[in-house]
């Protein structure tokens, strides 16, 4: 099976929640710094994916 990207606009929650019903894996990133401050834990976005997709997730710090 080939990889699907898709570009959509739109609030980011509930949009990868949506894409998260049909995906066997959800990727998201992750700032490791802002405005050149590290930043601990994850945002609101990976927060509510962590907690509400149904499918796997891999959380990728920025590089």
């Amino acid at each position: 099976m080939e990889p699907q990207t898709t570009l959509v606009e739109g609030r980011a929650v509930p949009l990868l929640l949506e894409a998260s019903e049909k995906a066997a894996l959800l990727v998201v990133g992750r700032r490791t710094e802002r405005h050149g401050r590290p930043v601990h834990g994850n945002g609101l976005v990976t927060h509510a994916v962590i907690h509400h997709v149904r499918c796997p997730v891999a959380i990728v710090p920025q590089a």
